[in-house]
């Protein structure tokens, strides 16, 4: 059975969190020596992605459950 058009939306919404995060993540490691608050600024990016990942992972999980 293929995936619903809202659940590939979802899929995608995804894979762009977890590309954007590991950009975000590369980006604070270049520059983490600069602004001499490496843990802070990596626990404010890992806060964020966490929040955005459950998000669409309940969105994917609510979609399924309306079948």
């Amino acid at each position: 059975m293929a995936p619903s058009s809202n659940t590939t939306y979802l899929l995608r919404v995804l894979v762009g969190i977890f590309t954007c995060q590991v950009l975000f993540m590369g980006y604070g490691a270049l520059n983490c020596a600069k602004l001499g608050r490496c843990d802070q600024a990596a626990a404010r990016i890992e806060q964020v992605f966490n929040v955005m990942i459950a998000t669409t992972l309940s969105l994917l999980v609510g979609n399924g459950a309306k079948k």
